[in-house]
């Protein structure tokens, strides 16, 4: 047996047909013109993405 787990979203009403736990969140209001410009200030997007984004954003040089 597995339990389903969704985030709630503004705007958006959940419909499945599977029972799912619906969990509250704060809102991250991350934009990609935020990450350019830390990426450009030469800060740290560690807590903004998952590293797996990270990764993909060096190894084809994205946002520079």
């Amino acid at each position: 047996m597995i339990t389903f787990v969704g985030i709630n979203r503004p705007g958006y009403t959940l419909k499945s047909p599977y029972p799912v736990e619906e969990v509250q969140m704060p809102l991250m209001d991350i934009s990609s013109t935020m990450i350019r410009e830390r990426l450009k200030e030469g800060k740290t997007i560690r807590y903004l993405t998952p590293p797996a984004v990270i990764d993909i954003i060096n190894k084809y040089k994205l946002y520079s």
